[in-house]
């Protein structure tokens, strides 16, 4: 080429690719012969140059990290033609802050969808979730208590290294991802028939949340590396609060002469399809867990099915937010929004 290219990787998909400081190069040999001196073809297909970060690969694609950390793209070829690179983060460029590491988590035993998580330079990670064949591609946002700083992929296991601040310390923890678990850097203990629980000292002086025989239980400070509860219990899930927060694209209303965008509108009312469900809020409305005349002194069952609110006011852009606190399961299936306008 017309400049200098330092290496920032290479990488063995359908080809040998070689990523640069000012464009992306595929080395061609003649079929499935090795490749050497004489038969070696060095190509250069994109110029968006690559960031000295490791790429990875999901369905098919490579991805990686272009060379001003604004953007992660995909290396693929469509039936043997030129390769293209385009944008993937292009839906939600805002979450995308300088990564510094790439992996993907290709789909469990548990789920069929397909992640690549980037590590931003600030200690945020941002997910994208992808399955091609049914046209799934959306970013989210994870936030913890600390600082996210490497990650890696061990056949179905993620695992993560978080810098977190405990009295006043800073630590490194080595943390691995759990579907079961809904609090970050927790820990279960079964057995304990008691209202204190020791063996905290990993999280001394933070506040924490508690699940203590399926019901959600007052938060407490671990002191000592340990605390006490407002009751015994047997089995108790302990660790650091996340939040989730789910808020939809402006509701787009139109009659049939185009949208005005000056024209207020209003949504009467939000249907949530859940699953396995408990602690909804609705534009800061708690849907009801129990139903009237359950029995106070039981946990309430998760809930699958479809749950209702009103919502109230007039404005120009409408959205509704969906917040979740409670170290609870939480699976939103769909959202259906009755509109006026």
């Amino acid at each position: 080429t017309d400049q200098n290219n330092k290496i920032t990787a290479i990488y063995s998909a359908d080809t040998l690719q070689v990523y640069t400081t000012g464009g992306e190069f595929v080395v061609f040999q003649h079929e499935f012969d090795p490749i050497t001196p004489s038969n070696i073809r060095i190509l250069n297909h994109t110029r968006y140059g690559t960031k000295q970060v490791k790429p990875t690969d999901i369905e098919g694609t490579v991805t990686f990290v272009q060379r001003t950390g604004k953007a992660i793209r995909e290396m693929f070829s469509e039936q043997g033609r030129k390769y293209t690179a385009p944008s993937i983060s292009y839906l939600a460029p805002s979450l995308i802050v300088d990564p510094i590491e790439l992996d993907s988590l290709r789909g469990t035993s548990s789920e069929d969808a397909n992640y690549i998580h980037a590590v931003n330079s600030d200690g945020t990670m941002a997910v994208f979730n992808t399955l091609k064949d049914q046209n799934v591609s959306a970013w989210s946002l994870w936030n913890t208590q600390g600082d996210y700083t490497s990650i890696a992929v061990a056949f179905d296991g993620l695992y993560l290294v978080v810098k977190r601040v405990i009295n006043n310390v800073t630590k490194y923890y080595l943390e691995v991802g759990n579907n079961v678990f809904h609090t970050d850097s927790s820990i279960r203990k079964t057995g304990v028939n008691s209202s204190t629980v020791t063996g905290l000292g990993h999280l001394e002086g933070k506040t924490v949340k508690v699940v203590g025989d399926g019901a959600v239980l007052l938060d407490r400070v671990v002191s000592s590396g340990s605390i006490t509860l407002e009751r015994s219990v047997v089995d108790v899930d302990i660790g650091l609060e996340y939040q989730a927060t789910l808020k939809t694209m402006p509701v787009s209303q139109d009659a049939g002469g185009g949208r005005n965008l000056a024209q207020e509108i209003r949504v009467n009312k939000c249907t949530l399809e859940v699953f396995d469900s408990l602690g909804l809020i609705v534009n800061g409305f708690r849907l009801p867990d129990r139903k009237e005349g359950s029995p106070m002194d039981e946990v309430p069952a998760p809930f699958t099915g479809r749950k209702a609110t009103p919502l109230l006011g007039w404005k120009k852009t409408q959205q509704v937010t969906i917040t979740h606190t409670d170290p609870v399961g939480m699976t939103i299936l769909g959202i259906a929004l009755e509109v006026n306008g």
